[in-house]
């Protein structure tokens, strides 16, 4: 259990760094996880109307059908979106990236946000900036949302950068299941 916001942000970010999709998943707040699914579910309507994106939904979800997309749950989802997505972000994470936890304010007992910089270095200059991730008193203890570039940026927007083909995205999937 996560006792603190700004703990449960941290833990799931060196989950999402270290491609320990469980870990990430039991960090993550619930409903944001089927928040996810259902805006993917949006997208996917659209998909099956064009041959790129039917393809697209075949190499990130493993689902040819909308029916097939409702029929996974909505963790399953989002964990193969981050196999997929992320096996190129892994790659190309720098080793003198730091990320900094400045503080966490809470907006009543059930909600917080935490504030962290990201620091890269780009060629001559560095390149700070200041983000939020939220996060959410569950009765598991705090749960971090998919924002503050975990999985969204903060306007809830997801790039999705992959190379078809690359990655399995039921990769190692049995295992996650049988610790569902």
């Amino acid at each position: 259990m996560t006792d603190s916001p700004l703990e449960a942000a941290k833990a799931a970010f060196s989950a999402a760094e270290a491609g320990d999709w469980q870990t990430l998943l039991n960090l993550l707040d619930p409903d944001a996880i089927e928040d996810f699914k259902q805006r993917q579910r949006r997208w996917l309507a659209m998909a099956e109307a064009v041959e790129l994106l039917r393809k697209q939904m075949q190499q990130v979800f493993a689902v040819n059908t909308l029916g097939e997309f409702d029929a996974v749950p909505a963790a399953l989802i989002l964990r193969r979106w981050l196999v997929v997505s992320r096996a190129r972000v892994r790659e190309a994470r720098r080793p003198e990236y730091r990320r900094q936890m400045l503080g966490e304010v809470h907006e009543g007992m059930e909600f917080a946000h935490i504030v962290f910089r990201e620091s890269l270095p780009a060629d001559d200059e560095k390149t700070d900036r200041v983000r939020v991730i939220s996060a959410r008193r569950t009765a598991r203890g705090w749960r971090v949302s998919l924002g503050g570039g975990l999985v969204t940026d903060e306007g809830g927007n997801v790039g999705l950068g992959y190379d078809p083909g690359a990655a399995d995205p039921m990769q190692g999937e049995s295992d996650f299941i049988s610790s569902m």
